[in-house]
C-alpha cells in the first residue's frame, strides 16, 4: 500500500505559495537538480521520491535552502 498523496503534496505547496495555485503549480512542474533533475511532481510518483519532495518542501518552510 502506498503511502503517495499528491493531492496533499499539492496542498502544501500551495500553502507555501501564500495560496498562489499559478506559483504552485510552476513549482511542482519545474525540474530540480536536488531531485535528480526531475520535477517534484514526477519525483513523487513513488514513496520514497514522495518523502523527498516534502522533505525539501519542509527544508522551504523553514529556511533550510541547502
Amino acid at each position: 500500500m502506498s503511502n503517495v498523496d499528491l493531492e496533499e503534496l499539492k496542498n502544501q505547496i500551495i500553502e507555501l505559495m501564500g495560496g498562489d495555485e499559478s506559483k504552485a503549480k510552476e513549482w511542482l512542474n519545474t525540474p530540480s537538480e536536488i531531485l535528480g533533475s526531475q520535477t517534484p511532481l514526477d519525483h513523487a510518483k513513488n514513496e520514497a521520491g514522495y518523502k523527498d519532495v516534502l522533505t525539501l518542501i519542509n527544508r522551504i518552510r523553514h529556511g533550510v535552502f541547502s
